[in-house]
Parts: C-alpha cells; sequence; structure tokens
C-alpha cells in the first residue's frame, strides 16, 4: 500500500522535533522522499532542475537565487512526523530499501516521549488518578510501595499510604487509578504525592515524581451510565463509586432486591446486581428507576431513570483465535465470555495433557501443554518447533449456548536463546549489611545460576573482583529476574562492571547466555545535616565558622560561601583553624572594605559536606532543602583619619593659641579627659619646634572632635603641624581608635594647622 505523505512546515513542528534537523535536508546526492506542492518529488530530480534553471519546473520548486521553494525538513508519514535527515541516512545505509521498509528503521521524531508522571488529581472522594507519558507495566503500576501519599495541610492525619485499598491500571495503559477508604482523603487539604519505581512497557524507569494536589471535595453527585444484562444479573455501570445502602430499584414499576453490590476494583464503576426470576430478564424493553443512590462523599443522585432492551441471546460462542504464548503454552480466546472448555491436544497421534489456567467464565484462556505423555517428550531432541492439533469443545456462554467443537493446530517453538538483559538502566548498585551488592535484571521468570565462578565484578577502581551470586525470579517485575552479585565491603562512588562470561547462567530451556558485559553506577544518597554551628565576624575581615562537625575540604571551597547573594570577594581564602577540622575562618580580602559595622547575609552552599557525607542545609527535614543563611555584623576596618586642626581662639582677634581642635573622619571610640596615653599619640611642631601637649578633652563616643592643650601659646601665623605617632619608642600603643566592634586605630598622618575656631567657652587647661 502507498504510504500517505503530508509535509509539515517548520512552524508545525514542536521544538524537540525541530532539535532533530541537525543536518540540512539537501544531502542532495541521496535520494530523500519530499514532498513540492502536494506532488512527491525525487530530490535527484531536484538537483537535476536546480542545474538547469531554463527547465520549464524551475520555478515550480526554486527561486531566483537557487533555493527550494518550500524548503523540506519534515514529513508525516501515516500520521507519524519523520525527518528527511532520518530517513536518507536510512537510505544511504540500506540503498534498495522502499520507503515501507525504511519508516520501519526509522523512529518518528515526535513520539521520543519522556517517561514521567503528567498528572495527579483526585477524581472523586475516595480516588485518584495518576496519568503517565507512556504506557506502563502494569505490574509496577500497581505496586503500592511505588506510591506514597501525606496530608500536608491542614489536616495532621500525615501519610495515608496504610488506607490504600487498591491500584489498577485502566485500559489505556498510561492511567492508575488508587482507591483509598472511604472517608480517607479530607477536603480542603493538600496531599503530597511521590511515585517512584514504575516502568515503561519497554522496562524503562519513569522518572521520580514529587508533587502535591489539593482535594477541594466532591460536590457532583453520581450519574448511572448504562444498564444491560449478563445472564442472570442486571449491570449498572456509573461515573464514579457510589452508596446503595439507602437505594430503591425498580424495574417497570417492580422493585428488585439490591442486595449490597460493591466493586473492589479501582476505577471500576460497575455493579452486579442479582435479578435472577424477575420482570428485570424478560425479553423486551424495560424502564429502570433508581431512587436514593448517593457517592462516597454523601452526594445522592436525583431519582435516576433509563431504559434498556433484553433480546434473545440465540448466537452461540465462537472461537477467535489459537495462538502460541511461549514454547507450552498457547492461548484461546473466544467472541464471549464462556465457561472453562475442554481441550484436548495431539502431536501426531499422541496426546498430551493440556490444562487452562484460567477457571472462567472467560473470554480468554490460557492452555498449558504437558512437557512429556508417557515416554515421549513434548518436543524431541533437537526439534525447536512443533505443530500441535488442538481440539476445544464443551464450553457454554452466559446463556448455556454450546459453542461448536473447534479443531485448529497451534505451531509452538522452544526457545534456543539464552538469557538476556532486562534493561541494563534498572541495574542497581547499593549497601546491604555492609557489602556491596549490583542487581542486574535478565528477561524472564526461569533464570538460574549455572556457574557463578564465570560471574566477575570489576569495581570503580578497576580492581576485578570474585563475588557471590545469587538469583531472584520474579524480580524486578514478574516477568523477569534478577541477578544479585555481591562482594565485600561497602560500595565505593562510580561505576561497576559486571561480566557474565558464556554459560554463567540458564533459562528454564537450559539455554546458556552469550558473554554479558553491563554496568551499574553508584551514588551515595544524599543525607543532611541542619546547620548547627555559630558564625562569628571577627576584627580584620574574618569570618569564623564553627560547623560543630567535622566537615571535608568541601568547606574550604571560597566558592560555597556567599555574601549579599554574591560570590564572596575576589582574594578571599578559607583555612582550617583546629585540628579537628570543625572550624574554618573565612578571611576576606584587605581590599574589601566596611565603612561602618553593619549586617551581611553570609551564606553556606549545599556543597559543603561532613566528614560522614552529609550535606549542609538550612533544615534537613524540609521537603525543599536551601543553603544555611544569616544576618552576620561584619565590622569597620577603615581607620579614623585626622581630617583637619584648628586654633583654638576666644575670638577672631586673637593672634596667640593654647589649644588645637582636631577633627577625624569618622566617630571615636569614648576617651576621658587628660589621659596621658592619649598624649602620646600626638606631635605638636611649631616651625620644627616640638610643642608640649599637656591635656586632652574627654570624648564621648561617635564625637569625632577632640581638644589638645598646649603648655604655651603659640602665635597662630607660625606655621604648626599636628602628626599621628605611630607605635614605637615613643608611643607604646596607639589610644585613638573609631567606635566600631574593630576599634581600628588612627591613620599615622600629619596635619597642617591653618584656620581658627570659637570655642566659647574655651577648654581650660587643668592646674
Amino acid at each position: 500500500m502507498k504510504k500517505t505523505l503530508k509535509v509539515l512546515s517548520a512552524s508545525s513542528i514542536t521544538a524537540v522535533a525541530l532539535a532533530t534537523a541537525a543536518t540540512p535536508a539537501a544531502a542532495a546526492s541521496i535520494e530523500s522522499f519530499t514532498l513540492q506542492n502536494g506532488e512527491e518529488v525525487s530530490s535527484l530530480d531536484l538537483n537535476l532542475i536546480k542545474n538547469n534553471p531554463s527547465h520549464e519546473s524551475y520555478s515550480t520548486y526554486f527561486t531566483e537565487n537557487g533555493s527550494l521553494v518550500s524548503p523540506i525538513e519534515f514529513i508525516e508519514i501515516d500520521g507519524q512526523t519523520y525527518s528527511n535527515v532520518d530517513l536518507n541516512l536510512a537510505k544511504q545505509a540500506n540503498p534498495d530499501a522502499s520507503l515501507d521498509e525504511l519508516v520501519n528503521e526509522v523512529t518518528p521524531v515526535d513520539s521520543e516521549t519522556e517517561l514521567a508522571v503528567e498528572s495527579v488529581s483526585a477524581i472523586n472522594a475516595n480516588e485518584v488518578k495518576v496519568e503517565f507519558s507512556t504506557e506502563v507495566l502494569e505490574s509496577s503500576a500497581e505496586t503500592q510501595a511505588n506510591y506514597s501519599f501525606t496530608a500536608e495541610a491542614p489536616s495532621a492525619v500525615g501519610n495515608i499510604d496504610g488506607s490504600i485499598s487498591d491500584i489498577e491500571l485502566q485500559e489505556d495503559g498510561k492511567s492508575a487509578i488508587v482507591r483509598f477508604a472511604n472517608d480517607t482523603l479530607v477536603n480542603s487539604t493538600t496531599y503530597k504525592v511521590t511515585v517512584e519505581n514504575v516502568l515503561s512497557t519497554d522496562h524503562e524507569k519513569v522518572s521520580k515524581f514529587e508533587d502535591t494536589f489539593l482535594f477541594s471535595g466532591d460536590n457532583t453527585a453520581a450519574s448511572l451510565e448504562t444498564v444491560k444484562v449478563e445472564g442472570s444479573d442486571l449491570l449498572l455501570t456509573f461515573d464514579e463509586e457510589v452508596d446503595f445502602t439507602d437505594a430503591v430499584l425498580r424495574v417497570d414499576g417492580v422493585e428488585i432486591a439490591l442486595g449490597t453490590p460493591t466493586t473492589t476494583d479501582a476505577g471500576d464503576y460497575t455493579y452486579k446486581v442479582d435479578a435472577t426470576g424477575t420482570v428485570a430478564l424478560e425479553q423486551g424493553t424495560h424502564n429502570l428507576t433508581l431512587v436514593g443512590v448517593a457517592d462516597f462523599a454523601g452526594n445522592e443522585s436525583n431519582t435516576l431513570t433509563t431504559s434498556y432492551t433484553v433480546t434473545d441471546d440465540v448466537t452461540a460462542p465462537t472461537i477467535n483465535t489459537i495462538e502460541a504464548v511461549d514454547s507450552d503454552t498457547f492461548k484461546v480466546t473466544f467472541s464471549e465470555s464462556v465457561t472453562q472448555p475442554s481441550v484436548k491436544v495431539l502431536k501426531g497421534t499422541t496426546e498430551f495433557v493440556a490444562t487452562p489456567v484460567e477457571g472462567g467464565p472467560a473470554k480468554e484462556y490460557t492452555i498449558n501443554v504437558a512437557s512429556t505423555a508417557g515416554a515421549n517428550n513434548l518436543y524431541a531432541d533437537g526439534e525447536e518447533s512443533i505443530s500441535l492439533s488442538v481440539e476445544v469443545s464443551n464450553y457454554q456462554d452466559g446463556v448455556n449456548l454450546y459453542g461448536d467443537t473447534v479443531e485448529q493446530s497451534v505451531t509452538l517453538s522452544q526457545d534456543t536463546d539464552g538469557p538476556v538483559l532486562l534493561n541494563s538502566s534498572l541495574n542497581t548498585v547499593e549497601e546491604i549489611t555492609g557489602n556491596t551488592v549490583v542487581t542486574v535484571p535478565f528477561k524472564g521468570v526461569d533464570v538460574s545460576l549455572e556457574d557463578a565462578s564465570k560471574v566477575k565484578v570489576i569495581d570503580p577502581d578497576g580492581i576485578e573482583l570474585t563475588p557471590t551470586v545469587a538469583v531472584n525470579n520474579g524480580e524486578p517485575t514478574d516477568d523477569s529476574s534478577e541477578v544479585a552479585v555481591t562482594v565485600t565491603g561497602t560500595p565505593k562512588e562510580g561505576t561497576y562492571t559486571v561480566v557474565f562470561e558464556a554459560g554463567a547462567i540458564v533459562d528454564g530451556n537450559s539455554n546458556e547466555n552469550d558473554k554479558i558485559t553491563t554496568t551499574a553506577d553508584f551514588s551515595a544518597e544524599e543525607s543532611y545535616l541542619t546547620f548547627g554551628g555559630d558564625i562569628t565576624p571577627n576584627p580584620n575581615n574574618a569570618i569564623v565558622v564553627d560547623y560543630g562537625v567535622e566537615v571535608t575540604s568541601s568547606a574550604l571551597n571560597v566558592d560555597n560561601y556567599k555574601l549579599d547573594n554574591a560570590a564572596l570577594p575576589e582574594g578571599s581564602t578559607v583555612v582550617y583553624t583546629d585540628a579537628s577540622k570543625e572550624i574554618v575562618e573565612v578571611r576576606l580580602p584587605e581590599s574589601f572594605v566596611v565603612v561602618s559595622d553593619a549586617d551581611y547575609k553570609f551564606e553556606i552552599t549545599q556543597d559543603v559536606k561532613t566528614a560522614d557525607g552529609e550535606i549542609i542545609v538550612a533544615d534537613s527535614t524540609a521537603d525543599t532543602k536551601t543553603n544555611h543563611a544569616e544576618n552576620i555584623k561584619l565590622i569597620d576596618n577603615v581607620s579614623p583619619e585626622l581630617v583637619s586642626a584648628k586654633y583654638v581662639v576666644d575670638d577672631s582677634e586673637d593672634i596667640n593659641a593654647t589649644q588645637l581642635q582636631l577633627t577625624f573622619s569618622e566617630g571615636l571610640a569614648a576617651l576621658s579627659a587628660d589621659n596621658p596615653s592619649v598624649l602620646d599619640d600626638f606631635k605638636v611642631s611649631v616651625n620644627d619646634t616640638t610643642v608640649n601637649v599637656i591635656n586632652s578633652s574627654a570624648v564621648i563616643a561617635g564625637e569625632n572632635q577632640l581638644i589638645l592643650t598646649l603648655d604655651s601659646e603659640i602665635n597662630i601665623n607660625q606655621s604648626t603641624t599636628v602628626s599621628i605617632i605611630p607605635e614605637g619608642d615613643d608611643n607604646s600603643g596607639i589610644i585613638i581608635t573609631d567606635d566600631s566592634a574593630g576599634l581600628n586605630p588612627v591613620d599615622i598622618s600629619t596635619e597642617t594647622v591653618e584656620e581658627t575656631v570659637i570655642v566659647t567657652p574655651a577648654v581650660v587647661p587643668a592646674p
């Protein structure tokens, strides 16, 4: 059949599709399957036309500058979107392939779906629907341990996993419904949901899901969707789970006893009512009335009415198919649900016992065939496939109509392939009782160990280890087996390689594996520790961080700290200050200026780890972990400067002065009057002659002025200087400091006295 092709414009392709077109579609030497103006055209033909501008079709396909009028990058074929690039590459690899064959080899660009949970929402008072982006494996989707539900607010109930009564994967294969016990879900409550370890039908892991949903309550009453008769039962199907406690059912005005119909499967809202011997089963059209039905939120439905028709079932059941399942099993599918059939199986003239698995009634039956019949084996030596004659008889439908006896043949094939990996992405490494266990899943539930000496493990350091080996059938899925390979010692960070030499394991048919090499990565599970230490700013641009526990060298990385939401200033360093490695000092560079004692935000990132591997965070119990941050008061690191010196006079006519007023660039620490040590900080010179300073004024903390008293009058017209004397022989230590926590000493400088200032009253020297 010819493929249906449709050209897609670039704007109609999703971003993921566009990303596929990394190679231009103009690989003209490789024939591609493109459309131009609705007509399928070979790229080779387009090349010929492009090279001949006089060709009658040139303007149909090309602009004047030789570009395609409609450049084609993507084509839709039978509803799927394909990249010309992918098709061309496939054509290059297989030049003789037809378009049908190429399409089978190429993955549609829009079919690569992220394996994820798309949404979680409450659909009624007792059920939550989990929707996946792809079809998932039934056994993993229905495993309760793969789901967690916790009430966050305002309910104080907490985790409600114990109230899950059932989980069912729905017919679409992409949604699971989780049913809870009555009254578990609380109105106006937020629930945290975790979904993990669910596998797609290709045995790929669905991404772990963590999110919340708000249950706002169920305020909508149930609706009756369908009514039909099956055997002696009325089947009532609603759009949600319902309660019949106070309900009354009438058919054509006659009350039908409801009993206590229930459903146990999540998402199943069909209830079976026994109508044996009632008008409800008679041929013809019936009017049904149902009153008093309520859902499990207490919403009572209005009177529900509908009609249904009962006709004679005169059609006997038939067999649709008989098809092989595996080497000793086949499946019989009927046109409708029937009682368990009688099945006779012959190989040639030898009868082998055939046993239906299902008890029935059922629409499908799985038939197991015995492996021997007396001295005869189902498969003779060297026989890989067999043809069996199958007779199916003695089966009835719901109205006791017998189906015909059917004889057909079915071909079963013996499995000759050895065990193969299920999916390497499912390989795991974990610590169990102090040892390292690498788990490798294989397809098939019948894998067993044949020769443990043929299994080797290579650790992340490249060391080959001899393990102990065990096989767990039915894990991690019900159709697989996992081989657990254990080596002594706890796991190391990195990649483990496991080698299964040929003949290490076998399947149920004694088929040995070919040599298999696979890998599994180990990364220690993240654990967190709430910061419980102290952060103390010190003078000289130092910040002491006492973690209270030993921390790794990660605590010495300046990139793991922030100041006011930014990286530490360039030139910062971090060092341990004690042998226990619990305390570090963050040293900001001298160039980092703090002009005044002030709060700064100091932050420790989650890259700092303890010696036990725990990550330092603000709150280890929080759902979302954050960096530890707090405001710390950095200490002023700027020294005060002497900015002016003036003669103190009583009025503007004075020409002599005995006092000098000094002004500094910032507030000073408190000083008492006439402190001898203060006097040692200053030298007053008049024309190179030193004049003794005999007194100083008191300073209130924060004031920036100080008055010095000299031992004799000086003429204000002479050149006078005031110098700060550095610590040394002439000064045991500078006393003048700013009023910050750091008490920064005054800068060493000299200031010339050039102006006068009238201070009333003038400071009088002490007698």
